[in-house]
């Protein structure tokens, strides 16, 4: 690492696009207008991403379409 101590933080609007930036050596994605079925599905990427190279689980932050109606289900999801 050139920066140690230092957050990349990648914008992923696809699991492919979360795949790669985690493949890239991403801190922290933060998952774009993802329903909570899709944030669900990022999650268990993320855990195997950091389970299979023994590294910490990237930051997961969701944004887009959170909404007083359904922020329980992003909750729920595990990001």
């Amino acid at each position: 690492d050139r920066w140690p101590g230092r957050t990349d933080h990648v914008e992923c609007e696809t699991l492919d696009q979360e795949r790669r930036a985690l493949d890239a050596g991403a801190d922290a994605l933060l998952l774009d207008n993802m329903g909570p079925s899709l944030v669900r599905d990022a999650v268990e990427i993320a855990d195997t991403h950091a389970a299979q190279h023994g590294t910490r689980r990237a930051l997961l932050d969701v944004s887009g379409t959170i909404t007083l109606n359904t922020v329980g289900d992003y909750a729920d999801t595990g990001a």
